[in-house]
Formats: structure tokens, sequence, C-alpha cells
């Protein structure tokens, strides 16, 4: 296979590759306990559903290429809204989201699939949509609070 079709391969699984990995992650020992896993899978599924929901609208209108002179990057806005489900799981995941997604970004300008304005104006209408459905879910359990020490005293500062 050459590098073009390699490229092209990879840039079409990445995306079902992250996915699972926003799925299966949080199932794992370690990250269980940080979430209430009903509304973070609620929220992972509202995200990704909404990312489909501007694609539908905007290949139904083509708002953006009317307005803007832009193409809709499908890619884009399931891209972010899998990274946002990602970005909850921990700090490790946040700085690999981040990576990740300009590292995608690059390759769909490579392969000519969108121009940078296409995904910087994709990414910015989704964003606020994205926070919003992540704030409400309130996915990630409270912190307990300390065990006292002793019968009765409060725990060292």
């Amino acid at each position: 296979m050459t590098l073009n079709g390699e490229l092209d391969l990879f840039s079409h699984t990445i995306n079902p590759i992250l996915g699972l990995l926003a799925l299966l992650v949080p199932l794992k020992g370690p990250y269980r306990a940080r979430f209430i896993l009903p509304r973070y899978y609620a929220a992972t599924l509202s995200v990704v559903a909404l990312a489909y929901a501007w694609m539908h609208v905007e290949r139904q209108y083509q708002w953006w290429e009317h307005v803007w002179g832009v193409t809709f990057s499908t890619h884009t806005a399931v891209h972010l809204a899998i990274l946002s489900a990602l970005w909850q799981i921990g700090a490790r995941w946040r700085v690999a989201s981040i990576l990740i997604g300009c590292a995608y970004s690059m390759l769909m300008v490579y392969r000519h699939y969108h121009a940078p304005s296409d995904i910087a104006l994709t990414a910015a209408a989704l964003l606020p949509e994205v926070i919003l459905v992540w704030w409400l879910a309130h996915a990630h359990r409270e912190p307990s609070p300390p065990l006292p020490t002793h019968a009765g005293e409060p725990p060292a500062d």
C-alpha cells in the first residue's frame, strides 16, 4: 500500500477507533469510579448525534457555503464530539485529545478533504454546544470528603 493509501485508510478509521476508546476506557477499573456512567454515555451519544444533526441541516440548507463560502466538515464535527468524550477521562487524555485533534486537522488539510477555514469554523460552531452538553451531563462523580483521622476530629490540612 502506498503512503497516500495508508493515510486515506487512517483518516477513515481514526474516528471509529477513538469512538471505541471513548466507550471502553471509562469501563476500566481506575476510570470507572470517576464517572456516573449512564450520564457519561448519554452525553457521548448526544454530542455525536449533535455533530450528525449539524451535518444533516447543513446538507439540507447549505448555509455555510452561501454565507461564508466554506464547507461544513463532518469529519471535524464527529472528531470533536469523540475527543470531547475522551477529554472527560482525565488530564492525560486532554493532552492527547489536543495533539490528536491538531494532527487530524493537518491530515485533513494535507489530504485535501477540507480547508483550514472549514475545520476552524466547524469546530468554533460546534464547541459551545458540546461544552453545554458536558456541563449539563455532570457526568463526573464528586470527590469523597476525606475521612477524619481520629473519631470526630477533622482531617489535618
